[in-house]
């Protein structure tokens, strides 16, 4: 026969592997975005390169109406050096622009990507051994003279505070307090005469879950 505890327990779960992977999806195809706007500028780069060529001939043409004096031949031959000089100050100061925007886009990418990387794997991990402290207490509720069992349920509990501790840098103060929370109850529960009914627990192992997975799916951040 089905445990309905258990089944509440994988289902939690596995929304929550479902949600991560969209948040996964959703960190591509913001670096999509990325590279789709810098293209959109480099055609504008060139749009305007253009534009700057024709006003070049449309300068040197007028040039050589009004060139019948000694001064404007002289201005005939130095004005297109000094406006093909101009030109390229531009459009070297232009690259250098774009070069330092794609390198600060790029590592800010890189970064952002690698932390949510770890957050991810971090609630994993935390979803993983709450789920095994629920588990291990439930083994214990159908034995509860088994010390074995109790030991495992304490191991347990310990590798959760163990956990949290370590990766604090990932976790907000008020997800820190509710995994403090889990704790408690489950050693609370780890005592014979607490496990008659687990359902307090495996409620706020799914609120502690939920949080996590808003927390993930709010802190996503914009480039601009």
């Amino acid at each position: 026969m089905a445990d309905p505890l258990h089944e509440e327990i994988v289902k939690t779960r596995e929304g929550v592997v479902r949600e991560l992977s969209s948040l996964r999806k959703e960190v591509s195809d913001w670096k999509i975005s990325v590279a789709t706007d810098l293209g959109a500028i480099s055609a504008s780069l060139k749009s305007l390169d253009i534009q700057r060529g024709n006003d070049i001939t449309l300068i040197v043409e007028e040039i050589k109406r009004l060139s019948e004096s000694k001064f404007w031949k002289v201005m005939y031959v130095a004005l297109p050096v000094l406006l093909g000089f101009l030109v390229w100050a531009l459009q070297l100061g232009t690259n250098s622009k774009i070069d330092g925007t794609s390198r600060t886009l790029g590592t800010r990418l890189a970064i952002t990507e690698a932390f949510y990387k770890k957050k991810l794997d971090v609630y994993v991990e935390l979803d993983k051994q709450m789920s095994a402290i629920s588990e291990s207490l439930k083994e214990l509720k159908g034995n509860p003279g088994n010390l074995d069992q109790k030991t495992a349920v304490v191991d347990q509990i310990q590798k959760l505070n163990n956990l949290s501790k370590a990766s604090n840098l990932y976790l907000k103060k008020g997800l820190l307090d509710d995994l403090g929370d889990v704790a408690i109850m489950a050693s609370s529960m780890a005592d014979a005469r607490s496990t008659t009914n687990l359902q307090p627990l495996t409620d706020r192992i799914a609120s502690v879950e939920q949080i996590m997975k808003n927390e993930l799916e709010g802190q996503l951040i914009p480039l601009n």
